[in-house]
């Protein structure tokens, strides 16, 4: 098939050839106003996506957006703090810095994007192996990117601090050109003075606004298209075959490798596995808006000459979300199976996108024929799947296995382990109706734990 990547950034012919590497063909286009017109393909033989420029007529599968946002530098005062979206300052660092202190600093004017914060880790990892004194200086804790731990403890094993900031102040010293900090992280007070503070400042949209228009993209308030909102797949966008690729992870080849292939949805894996229908009947649907507020893809509209709400196909990638919010029971998803017997004969897979959909990903390849035993949903949370989809799933599969985080690694307030209590209930209610328990399991795990999962899942299959 042919993908179409869109935007301006560096990375843009690694890209193309990890999409060649797919057996797929990579077109380019730089600047969004060399598109007159992008429009949807009915013939599926061309494509999903017609798109005209100036000179050409692309017909595309999925279309990959690049363009990153616009990352001012930080100023205090008259000082002027090395930006850590510039790759060029590393190389400044490493001859400049004369075993002084430097400073990575996040969270200081807003939050900063998931992204900032796995360059800005690395870049100080890289700096510590140099004999430098590194502090890494943030008001947030990040537990939710892939391979994060294994970041933190390797990143502290070579020498890096790290202090979480409750109140911080920070000026500049113009006669000695020193940043001056004083973190307060609730218990103790540090001090630091270096002249090298690495962080951002203010982080610009408006180059993104234009795309959101021209692809009719949601528009998420401050015109980016999915950057660090929870309840989105790491590179979804609210229009399904949309992708927007963030600049952040690029850093590494693995991180790159796995979002290029999140975008190239497998048939047989990731959404389209169990997406065929969203139902909405309209004689149970209060009109109360529910899933319209609850969907994070902008799948859900109003239906005003019926009074009801209905489903926008092409924006839906079926998470569930409004199956499981609707309070009149009126919205089901239908599995694309056969028939009934070949449902009974497969097994239900809810995995959170945080952890066991990662995990997922890493050993599917290796599950071979097994993997065609298993209809795999994907949550944003488990704390989405409520008894009632398990019950559903039961009534329609021969098994039902759900993977969660840990207890205290889930990043939505004990999810993981109202996903259990769900399970349990289910159990308690299939042993009341003598009804065989064995065929419902839950496993908590992280998105590093692929082998244990596999180890599960074959067993599970297998018994």
């Amino acid at each position: 098939m042919n993908v179409l990547i869109l935007g301006k950034n560096g990375v843009n012919e690694t890209i193309s050839k990890r999409i060649g590497q797919e057996g797929h063909k990579a077109i380019t286009i730089s600047d969004l106003s060399d598109i007159w017109n992008i429009k949807g393909v009915e013939d599926e033989f061309l494509g999903d996506f017609s798109i005209s420029t100036k000179s050409d007529l692309y017909n595309v599968s999925n279309i990959i957006v690049t363009e990153p946002p616009i990352i001012d530098d930080l100023y205090v005062g008259e000082g002027k703090a090395y930006n850590i979206m510039d790759d060029k300052i590393l190389d400044k660092l490493k001859v400049s810095l004369d075993h002084k202190k430097i400073v990575f600093l996040l969270d200081y004017l807003d939050e900063s994007p998931e992204y900032i914060f796995v360059k800005a880790i690395s870049m100080a990892r890289k700096l510590c192996r140099l004999k430098k004194e590194v502090y890494f200086i943030s008001k947030f804790v990040r537990t939710a990117s892939e391979g994060i731990e294994k970041e933190y403890r390797e990143a502290r094993g070579e020498g890096i601090t790290f202090i979480k900031f409750e109140n911080l102040n920070i000026s500049f010293d113009e006669e000695s050109n020193d940043f001056n900090l004083i973190i307060d992280d609730g218990v103790i007070e540090t001090n630091i003075t270096t002249p090298y503070v690495a962080s951002v400042g203010k982080i610009s949209y408006d180059n993104l606004k234009n795309f959101t228009k021209k692809l009719r993209l949601r528009d998420y308030d401050n015109g980016l298209l999915n950057d660090d909102r929870f309840f989105l797949h790491k590179v979804l966008t609210s229009r399904k075959g949309i992708f927007y690729l963030n600049p952040g992870v690029t850093i590494t080849p693995s991180r790159l490798d796995l979002s290029v292939r999140e975008s190239l949805l497998d048939k047989e894996f990731g959404y389209d596995a169990f997406h065929n229908e969203v139902n909405i009947d309209k004689r149970k649907c209060a009109f109360c808006y529910a899933c319209y507020r609850a969907c994070p893809h902008g799948a859900m509209e109003p239906d005003l000459e019926n009074s009801a709400m209905k489903n926008n196909y092409d924006q839906c990638v079926a998470c569930g979300i409004c199956v499981s919010i609707c309070p009149g029971k009126a919205i089901s998803i239908e599995d694309d199976l056969k028939s009934e017997d070949a449902q009974k004969t497969k097994c239900k897979f809810f995995c959170c996108e945080n952890s066991g959909k990662i995990a997922m990903n890493e050993i599917k390849d290796s599950l071979g024929e097994d993997l065609l035993k298993i209809s795999i949903s994907e949550v944003p949370c488990g704390g989405r799947i409520s008894t009632e989809m398990i019950t559903d799933a039961l009534n329609k599969y021969g098994k039902v296995l759900i993977a969660v985080c840990m207890d205290d690694a889930c990043r939505h307030f004990e999810g993981g382990k109202r996903a259990c209590m769900q399970l349990n209930k289910t159990v308690e209610m299939l042993e009341k109706s003598n009804i065989d328990t064995s065929k419902v399991k839950y496993i908590k795990l992280s998105h590093a734990m692929r082998n244990v999962l596999k180890d599960n899942i074959l067993e599970f299959l297998n018994n």
